[in-house]
């Protein structure tokens, strides 16, 4: 059994039909939307059961919100789960009614159902509410990034932001994009390449319900190589030192030989504060110093010793 939504013209032929989940193989999760209101002139909203089973024989059960085009593509998901991830035969969830509010929010009403505690004559069955926002969220945008050095000027930037359905882009040399939330994670990496190297600010806003955003800014001091490679005999070359908190920390690790290789931050108690694996194509090593003010140990190691270390201040 699989769960199929579908849209029929007027004279009841199929437009587009999609499956649900397709999770188990030959069988799904025997749950349909009981309701489904137009979100927007071009979007549908609705809601059903969803199980899925990612730690062995315990199913887990929670509810799905979907948002789809008139067309049919899907453009989001959300779910919620109501149990603990150690209790064993949950109640079924059901969605029984959509509305919303005049501020645009969304309000899901339904009950849960156990047959295992209706059997044993206690309260099987209870109602709920969901209140979200009108993205499906029970949160504002919060914006959140990671960038990486692929070298050449070029830089990776992964968007990892939460509870935010669309994002503006600056990327410090002029350059600005705009881009949506995806529900296969394609938009959630950028490639970019800079004209030169230099002091960067990335910008992103993070983008929710109307009059709701969160913002992020991160500097890329990006150094010239031969300012970095000034002595080949050792592998690390790290700069800026002294550095800032918050700034990005680029590292020369060389080009070591071997299969395992880690970069790790030490404080002056021995304490381990940050460890980065190390491919062993890499040469360079770019990552955000969001640490206090100090003296602090940088050594790249292999599985035996320790290859090379630095002292670097964060001022």
């Amino acid at each position: 059994h699989r769960s199929v939504i579908s849209r029929l013209d007027t004279n009841m032929n199929i437009v587009w039909k999609d499956t649900l989940l397709d999770l188990f193989g030959n069988w799904s999760s025997y749950s349909t939307p009981n309701r489904i209101r137009k979100s927007t002139d071009s979007t549908i909203l609705y809601a059903f059961n969803y199980v899925y089973a990612p730690s062995g024989s315990i199913l887990y059960k929670s509810l799905r919100i979907e948002n789809r085009k008139l067309s049919g593509e899907l453009l989001w998901h959300r779910d919620y789960i109501y149990w603990p991830d150690n209790v064993e035969n949950q109640p079924t969830v059901q969605i029984l009614d959509i509305d919303s509010t005049s501020q645009g929010d969304w309000l899901f009403a339904g009950q849960f159902i156990s047959n295992e505690l209706i059997g044993q004559g206690l309260s099987g069955q209870n109602a709920y509410l969901l209140k979200t926002n009108c993205l499906g969220f029970m949160g504002d945008p919060i914006a959140s990034l990671d960038i990486y050095d692929l070298g050449n000027n070029q830089v990776k930037l992964v968007n990892k932001s939460l509870q935010a359905g669309s994002f503006e882009w600056d990327l410090g040399d002029g350059t600005s994009l705009s881009t949506r939330e995806s529900v296969n994670k394609a938009q959630d990496t950028i490639y970019h390449t800079y004209p030169d190297h230099g002091a960067y600010i990335v910008k992103l806003i993070a983008k929710g319900c109307p009059g709701k955003a969160g913002t992020i800014e991160v500097p890329w001091n990006w150094v010239k190589l031969d300012e970095l490679e000034k002595r080949n005999k050792n592998f690390l070359q790290i700069a800026p030192n002294p550095i800032s908190s918050g700034e990005l920390l680029n590292v020369y690790v060389g080009r070591p030989e071997g299969k395992t290789f880690k970069l790790q931050i030490f404080d002056q108690k021995g304490r381990i504060l940050k460890t980065i694996s190390v491919l062993e194509t890499e040469s360079y090593i770019a990552t955000i110093l969001d640490l206090p003010k100090g003296l602090y140990n940088v050594r790249l190691s292999n599985e035996s010793k320790v290859l090379d270390s630095e002292l670097i201040i964060v001022k």
